[in-house]
């Protein structure tokens, strides 16, 4: 998702592609070392209200003295939480017992999307404020507000932003729909994407495009022909 942004960036001739290559490298690079230092984990929650994972998140703070947020609202009902291991399990341990269909801990290496991941953001902004950003072709639509914007000094605030701030998934779906998307692709394996539109904005279709079959699927729905 927050990583979408960059590729949103370079679709919309905002941003050329050898740059945002480069500066996707060094996030990953950025973020891994931050999880080295400030080691975390994170956990789906099914089935609570965002309020309900958000009191959680400040009751085991309060509770451990560690640290916990939400870290991604991607549709009504599933919210995923992030932090330090032994926070966010009791996190997901109180979900657990506000009624949560479903806890399950993510295979990831770090607290992403929260301040722990602060020391990539220090090293990911000189190169974010250096970036040479145009005005995109089509507006933006950042993980961490949720709204569209076309003003470039701004995508570079989000995009330092979303390093360390919650993915606004859910808001980020609906701001398409609102800016008249009628029909959505979701490229690469896997269907989770157009599962969350679906819960989201239904009546928006989406497309998977993961297989070879599936690209012809799209060259027909696009141009009305077999391939």
């Amino acid at each position: 998702m927050s990583l979408g942004e960059y590729t949103a960036l370079v679709a919309a001739g905002a941003l050329d592609l050898r740059q945002a290559v480069r500066l996707v490298h060094h996030r990953g690079r950025f973020m891994q070392e931050a999880c080295e230092t400030n080691p975390g984990t994170m956990f789906s929650i099914i089935a609570l209200e965002d309020a309900q994972v958000d009191d959680a998140c400040r009751r085991a703070r309060q509770q451990t003295g560690g640290a916990v947020w939400p870290a991604n609202y991607n549709s009504p009902g599933q919210v995923v939480i992030s932090g330090q291991r032994k926070a966010t399990a009791a996190a997901a341990e109180l979900c657990s017992g506000m009624g949560a269909r479903k806890v399950v801990e993510l295979k990831v290496a770090g607290a992403f999307h929260t301040p722990l991941m602060q020391p990539a953001a220090d090293k990911l902004t000189p190169m974010i404020e250096a970036l040479e950003l145009d005005a995109p072709a089509f507006p933006i639509v950042a993980n961490v507000t949720g709204r569209p914007t076309s003003d470039p000094d701004e995508m570079r605030r989000l995009l330092i932003r979303q390093v360390t701030e919650p993915v606004r998934w859910v808001d980020c779906q609906r701001a398409l729909a609102a800016l008249g998307v009628e029909r959505c692709y979701e490229v690469g394996p896997g269907r989770v994407l157009r599962g969350l539109l679906k819960r989201t904005v239904a009546e928006c279709p989406c497309l998977s495009v993961g297989k070879p079959p599936d690209v012809a699927a799209y060259v027909q729905t696009e141009t009305g022909s077999a391939q």
